[in-house]
């Protein structure tokens, strides 16, 4: 991986950055769960680019990178019982909904079957819809 790879999907990169600066330009609070943190610094690569990565991540401006707690954990067990997603999302989406988030964006479509939050997804604001 590419140190900007993070903010340059192949599709839709241009389109989540630029999303990323109209939420920042417009004061918007962008919350997300510190497994994000986690999943970035996963990636095959060298120390450096991580080092990078882990830097872009966590000085963008009006993020807030949220930690696990108990009741997160409980209520993304519950996400996870109910809609069989991954983990990682359970655990994203059960966090948007503890910090009263009015939107979840993502990229994957079987999120969009979630019910407690409006999801939106990064290839309908690429495709206008």
């Amino acid at each position: 991986m590419k140190k900007d790879e993070f903010q340059k999907h192949p599709q839709f990169g241009l389109v989540s950055k630029e999303l990323l600066l109209i939420l920042v330009k417009n004061g918007s609070q962008i919350i997300t769960s510190v497994i994000s943190l986690i999943e970035l610094l996963s990636f095959k690569t060298t120390k450096q680019e991580i080092t990078t990565l882990e830097h872009e991540l966590t000085h963008i401006a009006k993020l807030e990178m949220i930690e696990v707690s108990l009741e997160i954990t409980k209520e993304a067990a519950s996400i996870r019982r109910e809609y069989g997603f991954r983990l990682p999302d359970s655990i994203q989406l059960a966090t948007a909904i503890k910090a009263k988030a009015s939107i979840f964006i993502t990229n994957d479509q079987r999120l969009k079957q979630f019910k407690s939050l409006k999801v939106l997804l990064i290839s309908d604001i690429a495709l206008g819809e």
